[in-house]
């Protein structure tokens, strides 16, 4: 077994220990070793007053070490460090396989069956490396929707009508929270529907009050008292509603509409009844 010699930094002594001691010590015992280290906070303080500069530098910037800065630090301030352990995670992802960049060992490389778009995924024991991408999913999911709409109409209707109950002002706060928004589809809207009322047939020129009077301010889809007082965008002002909508066809004569209030006119949407 090997020794080596050295010399404390404390009291200067020089001593030989045998190398399974545990590393190449500085100091002799335990009581050097706190000598070393109150002159080094002694020095570290004489330097910090008199303003001194450290000769290190940061390994991230590469800017001298502020006074403050002392040990064995490398970086000047969390911030930097930070950057480097960003900057060396970038790094690994990058030489890692296209497979672990994104969901690490896990990772693995997928076809989507409907588009064939490459993309990287976590394992899935359901579809394999064959899986529909994000807006493949979206989709199928809104298919799905609608074929259940198809399918179930009174639920469907009924699930409407709880939420329109639980929420009657939701359409006219959203309204209230989004005015410009609120704008653009309004615009929007207008403008196909005057378009589709030139080319779907005969158009009539005629007042909405006029409508409302013949109809006795009664909705023509929910057979409840409309209240004249109310205004846009309340859920219970009137609304003029095309019985066959514009979107199917439509004309806008006056055989064709009718006063609804808003709430029921938005719930029929572009269908042929409510």
């Amino acid at each position: 077994m090997g020794t080596y010699t050295f010399t404390c930094l404390a009291c200067g002594t020089r001593r030989e220990l045998p190398e399974r001691h545990g590393g190449r010590r500085t100091t002799c015992d335990d009581e050097c070793a706190r000598v070393m280290m109150r002159e080094r906070t002694r020095q570290w303080r004489a330097g910090k007053k008199a303003g001194a500069v450290c000769d290190r530098t940061c390994k991230h910037c590469n800017e001298p070490m502020p006074p403050e800065v002392h040990g064995h630090r490398v970086y000047c301030s969390k911030p930097c460090e930070l950057r480097s352990r960003a900057d060396r995670q970038a790094e690994r992802r990058q030489a890692a396989p296209l497979d672990r960049r994104v969901h690490g060992p896990r990772g693995q490389v997928c076809t989507c069956p409907d588009c064939g778009t490459a993309f990287v995924a976590p394992p899935s024991r359901r579809w394999g490396s064959a899986r529909p991408c994000s807006d493949c999913s979206a989709k199928r999911q809104r298919q799905r929707t609608r074929d259940y709409s198809k399918r179930h109409p009174e639920q469907v209707a009924a699930r409407k009508k709880r939420w329109n109950k639980a929420n009657p002002n939701y359409h006219a706060d959203w309204v209230k929270a989004n005015p410009e928004q609120a704008r653009d589809l309004s615009r929007r809207g207008a403008q196909r529907r005057r378009h589709l009322k030139r080319t779907n047939g005969p158009s009539e020129i005629f007042v909405y009050d006029e409508i409302f009077e013949r109809d006795r301010w009664v909705c023509g889809l929910c057979g409840n008292p409309v209240d004249r007082e109310l205004k846009w965008p309340d859920d219970g002002c009137a609304t003029l509603d095309h019985v066959l909508p514009i979107a199917l066809g439509g004309t806008h004569t006056r055989d064709n509409v009718q006063l609804a209030h808003w709430a029921c006119n938005r719930s029929k949407g572009a269908r042929a009844s409510a």
